[in-house]
């Protein structure tokens, strides 16, 4: 494979925005299953992309499912948010995605971990919306009350420390938990020592519906 655009695999969602080369060998092919040995690797937002162990079960049904273990390093936050439209975040970002399986052109399984990575020359913020687009995910509520009203009229965005979670997804129950955990708090963004704004996890054992 040879500087595969990634964002022409996407189709017309366009969420992805890299390139991918490598290769596959050897592949070893059956009518139930499919593996390959070998490495694809690339960019990705900007960061560094990684694809091994790639398989695909039952490769000639309409629902067949592909797989991978997926590595990032250093991925464009900001390029990363906007193509989700989930709000602003700035930042690098670096991870891994064990066993992820697709079907029909959308994650059937995954667990994913990501963690923010200082880097010099580059700023660490989220906007208001992209922290009510975390907070949505990981509590199943938008944020609300006075106290939104009032941040929206005086902040736009806010600095950050540190963002941590990892999430799982199977039988199409997605869980999330937050990597950064101080004093029996568990956080997936935590605010610099005096400014900025902190997204708690209140439930760890969260199990929401993928499909929704």
């Amino acid at each position: 494979l040879d500087g595969l655009d990634l964002a022409r695999v996407a189709g017309k969602s366009r969420m992805l925005e890299g390139r991918l080369e490598g290769l596959l060998d050897p592949v070893i092919l059956g009518r139930e299953r499919m593996t390959a040995a070998g490495s694809l690797t690339g960019d990705l937002f900007g960061g560094g992309l990684d694809v091994r162990r790639v398989t695909v079960e039952r490769p000639f049904s309409a629902g067949r499912e592909i797989g991978a273990d997926v590595n990032v390093d250093r991925i464009d936050l900001e390029r990363f948010s906007a193509a989700l439209g989930v709000g602003r975040i700035t930042g690098r970002l670096s991870g891994s995605m064990k066993g992820l399986r697709v079907a029909y052109g959308q994650p059937v399984a995954f667990d994913l971990k990501m963690e923010s990575v200082p880097t010099k020359g580059v700023s660490q913020s989220v906007s208001l919306k992209a922290v009510n687009s975390i907070s949505l995910v990981g509590t199943g509520s938008a944020l609300s009350g006075l106290g939104v009203s009032l941040m929206t009229t005086f902040f736009r965005e806010f600095p950050y420390a540190k963002i941590g979670f990892e999430c799982g997804l199977e039988n199409d129950v997605f869980t999330v938990r937050g990597l950064i955990r101080e004093d029996g708090v568990e956080y997936l963004v935590k605010r610099r020592f005096f400014t900025g704004i902190d997204v708690i996890n209140r439930n760890p054992d969260n199990r929401i519906g993928f499909s929704d």
